[in-house]
């Protein structure tokens, strides 16, 4: 049954590379006009969520521009089967895979939910999850997936970043976005591999969307 289980984890991984490789390869210029009604319809649906304590509307989206900008749905319902199957099995695999159009793994997130009390603006997601209960998260991959509940983390995320002492410059964002990323505070040169048009690193593309 287990190696069952791996080779349809294999068909699944194979299916979900070949998603996202119709996507490679393209200009950035073939894609600004795609950008822009992305971006667009972003900012119309966060913009009737709450803002956080220390981030404007448009700075919270800096912190998610291009993991959002890089998501397809189709990707996220290959993503969120073989998270099934790999907590099925008993792989640690399944909590660092990326969920959502924000992309945000299930380690993030119950980091996040053991650091942090609620609030009213984020009592729905610890009303449906458990604190640290890996099986409620799998369990509710689609609630997890839905774009207000991943609003909602972000929210939970600039409080944790304001109690690991990450808003020592309020005005600056930059340490939250690569934080965020790549889990350092320091700029990470490396190009941000989702988005293959241009060599940027994850913070250049947060800026470039910003002002798209």
């Amino acid at each position: 049954m287990r190696n069952f289980l791996w080779i349809v984890i294999i068909g699944i991984w194979s299916t979900f590379t070949k998603i996202n490789a119709q996507f490679a390869h393209t200009t950035c210029s073939d894609q600004i006009q795609s950008w822009k009604i992305k971006k667009t319809e972003l900012v119309e649906i966060t913009n009737r969520l709450p803002t956080g304590n220390n981030l404007n509307h448009e700075s919270l989206r800096r912190i998610i521009y291009p993991e959002y900008m890089s998501y397809n749905e189709t990707s996220n319902s290959y993503e969120c089967s073989l998270i099934k199957l790999l907590y099925t099995i008993g792989s640690d695999r399944f909590s660092t895979i990326s969920i959502g159009p924000f992309q945000m793994q299930l380690k993030f997130i119950n980091t996040i939910l053991k650091a942090l009390p609620p609030t009213p603006q984020t009592e729905i997601v610890y009303k449906t999850l458990e604190y640290g209960d890996y099986k409620a998260m799998v369990d509710q991959l689609q609630f997890l997936s839905k774009i207000e509940t991943q609003w909602e983390i972000l929210l939970m995320y600039e409080r944790y970043a304001s109690v690991i002492g990450l808003f020592k410059d309020k005005s600056n964002t930059d340490m939250i976005v690569n934080y965020y990323n790549s889990g350092k505070t320091y700029r990470v040169y490396s190009n941000f591999s989702k988005l293959d048009c241009d060599s940027k690193n994850y913070l250049d593309w947060s800026i470039f969307f910003s002002t798209l």
